[in-house]
Order: structure tokens, then C-alpha cells, then sequence
């Protein structure tokens, strides 16, 4: 273990140097920064977004039925404390769904265009 902290000590210093600053100062955040940091949590909640409309229909009970049951499924985990357990399963299934419709739609226009296939 001491010989993998060492080597990746040695090319932390030889690689990331150049993007590590040595200035213990913050630099002020300018609007560039801010608006890029707000692109960067939308594209990467993109995945979340459809479940989350899902759950403000829900938590509106706009249909009642299906309200009731994810309600009674929240008291049956929050009950065995699987709670947490669930919302992480939940959430990597959602994103191997969403990687796998990123990849058959790649598939899809590596076939419709053939430039992109070699």
C-alpha cells in the first residue's frame, strides 16, 4: 500500500503541478465561473430530472392511487430502515438506464453516419 502512495505522490508532483496552484488565497469567483458551475449541475442532473417531475406529480397527488403507493412503500422502507438503501439503488439504476440509452443512440447514429464508425 506504501509503494502505491508513493507512486502516485510521484505523479501527482510530475503531472499536477502545472494545475495546482502554490497560493493559499481563494480567487474570487467572477460570473463566468458561476454560470459555468450552474451548466455543469444541470447537465449532470439531466439523468434525475425525469424522476424528480415524476415526484412532484406524486407529492401534488394529482393521482391519488399512485401517490398512496409510493407513500406506503416510504413508511414500509423508512419502517425495515432501508430507506437509504432504496434511494441509492434507485439511483443507480436510473443512471445505468440513462447510460444505456446514451450508448444504443450512439450505436444508432455510429450506423445512420458512417464518417463517425472508423
Amino acid at each position: 500500500m506504501l509503494i502505491v502512495l508513493q507512486l502516485l505522490h510521484y505523479y501527482i508532483e510530475r503531472y499536477g503541478a502545472q494545475y495546482i496552484g502554490t497560493s493559499d488565497e481563494l480567487r474570487k469567483p467572477t460570473e463566468s465561473a458561476i454560470i459555468s458551475g450552474f451548466e455543469r449541475v444541470i447537465l449532470t442532473s439531466a439523468p434525475y430530472q425525469k424522476f424528480l417531475m415524476k415526484l412532484r406529480g406524486v407529492s401534488l397527488w394529482k393521482q391519488p392511487k399512485r401517490s398512496a403507493c409510493y407513500m406506503a412503500a416510504y413508511f414500509v422502507l423508512w419502517w425495515y430502515d432501508c430507506l437509504t438503501v432504496s434511494v441509492v439503488r434507485i439511483s443507480v439504476s436510473s443512471n445505468a438506464k440513462a447510460c444505456q440509452i446514451r450508448h444504443d443512440h450512439l450505436q444508432t447514429v455510429k450506423t445512420t453516419v458512417p464518417q463517425l464508425s472508423s
